[in-house]
């Protein structure tokens, strides 16, 4: 697999879900990997149950103690499990997702994220996200999402180009060394699913660098073809008949300003 291939190299994209893609500017392989995440849900820090009031967004970490009957209804299926930590209980529900629901297992701990509802009493929390205690990855990315594509989807589309992907750095080895920066897949690897902060702001650091790189380089290169294509040479006048016909005195500054000009258009 290359960087240039079309998006419908990646298992599970097909027709329709490649025109989703397509809709969010991602055309190949390459487009999919540098579709960096926009925030991360940071599991590493959880919030304990009973500092967590209604409304509020957090993340929490809570054992599994029972799952209760699931209602089922024509339109929606509603799944509950009940959790709790040291401090409080809550009950944890899922709306049509039967999976998210099996994925729990009793008597296991996991870490949720989500908005608490509920009273201050009994606290519930809907459709949270979650991993598990022991995951790798406490930093889990957030991506700018449109119908029919989910967080879940993009993050299994990059883990499918990361390990198929044949990456080669652009970056010479040298200047690696030198400005202390890391491998171009290394960093990409990171910045999707990053181990810890550190290591999401290396990747960072480095991805920033290509980007800043190419710019000035489009920029230079730009200036070059600009001087190239100018048609009229200019040439050094007198422009001492200018300054008198004004009807004031220009500063000094105005002065270089105008000089500095025409320097420009004579280089």
């Amino acid at each position: 697999m290359q960087e240039n291939d079309k998006i419908t190299e990646i298992k599970g994209v097909g027709g329709k879900r490649a025109e989703t893609y397509n809709s969010i500017g991602i055309f190949t392989v390459g487009d999919l990997l540098r579709y960096y995440p926009r925030d991360y849900t940071d599991y590493s820090a959880p919030t304990p149950l009973c500092d967590i009031q209604p409304e509020d967004t957090a993340v929490f970490r809570a054992r599994i103690t029972k799952k209760l009957r699931p209602i089922i209804a024509r339109k929606c299926n509603i799944f509950r499990v009940a959790a709790e930590d040291d401090t409080d209980s809550v009950l944890i529900t899922f709306f049509n997702s039967k999976y998210s629901c099996d994925s729990l297992e009793i008597g296991k701990e996991y870490c949720f994220y989500g908005k608490m509802k509920g009273t201050v009493l009994a606290k519930e929390c809907v459709s949270p996200t979650f991993i598990r205690v022991d995951s790798a990855n406490a930093l889990v990315p957030k991506y700018h999402l449109t119908g029919g594509l989910s967080a879940n989807i993009i993050a299994n589309g990059v883990r499918d180009a990361l390990q198929r992907c044949e990456l080669s750095d652009p970056m010479p080895e040298k200047i690696l060394e030198e400005r202390g920066l890391t491998g171009y897949k290394d960093s990409l690897s990171s910045v999707h699913f990053p181990g810890s902060h550190d290591e999401l702001e290396k990747a960072r650091r480095r991805l920033a660098f290509d980007e800043l790189l190419t710019l000035q380089l489009g920029m230079r290169l730009a200036r070059t073809r600009s001087k190239r294509s100018t048609p009229v040479v200019m040439e050094e006048v007198d422009i001492s008949d200018f300054f008198e016909s004004l009807k004031f005195t220009p500063t000094g500054a105005q002065v270089r300003s105008i000089r500095e000009c025409i320097e420009d258009m004579e280089s």
